[in-house]
């Protein structure tokens, strides 16, 4: 089966975004903040298959980020995927999100460090690089880690590799700038947070495509958000059991 039209969605962080692949190109729209509602995400979604000229079950598959990334914004982009793909009876695919985020800024260098601010001194981070049978691959991670750790990865990783340039991708590098230059003596390249959000849902898209090319498909009752480390509530409620 071709897999020509499939549509990408990425609510895993601060910004949501769409994109819809056709024989034409991509059509992509992000925006700021998506909090705990679906509504502005399905209205994204009908408008794009509205001008692109096809309905819902002319799709092929659907490709959404799984984390990690935000508690409340993986739920509902997750909801509405799934729901959509059960649905339209359309094959599912969930992405890693820090592979599409570095799959987005390896045009800037050979390695890339990606990392979402998990708050607290910790990231959701990993270190990749091209793979031989893949676009993008995981050399270190990803995990949730303290930003110190997976500095010193990335240093290690360049160093056995024999790198001198990275690419950081994220808010989190953004937010742990000082650290990550501190520990890693690499030359970084510092991808802008809105290019890398627009670049993102694309590479969700393209990542999923491959997923579904490849017969790695999810099933939408089974598939899961991957949140790499257990959320506030669920440490108050462990504490307190």
């Amino acid at each position: 089966m071709a897999f020509e039209r499939i549509l990408a969605i990425d609510t895993s962080g601060p910004a949501a975004g769409v994109a819809l692949f056709a024989r034409d190109g991509w059509w992509v729209q992000t925006w700021q903040g998506l909090g705990g509602r679906g509504e502005q995400l399905t209205g994204v979604i009908d408008r794009a298959l509205a001008e692109a000229g096809f309905r819902g079950q002319d799709l092929d598959g659907i490709a959404v980020a799984a984390g990690p990334g935000s508690y409340t914004g993986l739920r509902v982009g997750l909801a509405v995927a799934k729901t959509l793909a059960w649905a339209w009876q359309r094959p599912l695919a969930g992405v890693d999100t820090l592979a599409a985020m570095a799959l987005g800024a390896l045009w800037a260098a050979p390695v890339v460090v990606a990392a979402i601010d998990a708050r607290h001194g910790e990231v959701f981070g990993g270190v990749y690089g091209r793979g031989q049978e893949a676009p993008v691959e995981a050399w270190w991670g990803p995990r949730a880690a303290p930003v110190e750790e997976l500095a010193r990865a990335l240093g290690e990783v360049a160093d056995r590799r024999g790198l001198e340039r990275a690419a950081a991708a994220g808010d989190g590098c953004l937010a742990h700038r000082d650290a990550l230059v501190r520990l890693s003596p690499v030359e970084y390249v510092w991808v802008p947070e809105q290019e890398s959000r627009i670049v993102q849902v694309v590479s969700v898209g393209i990542l999923g495509r491959l997923q579904l090319e490849t017969g790695r498909h999810d099933d939408p009752a089974a598939l899961d958000a991957r949140y790499l480390k257990a959320t506030e509530a669920e440490r108050r409620w462990l504490q307190k059991s």
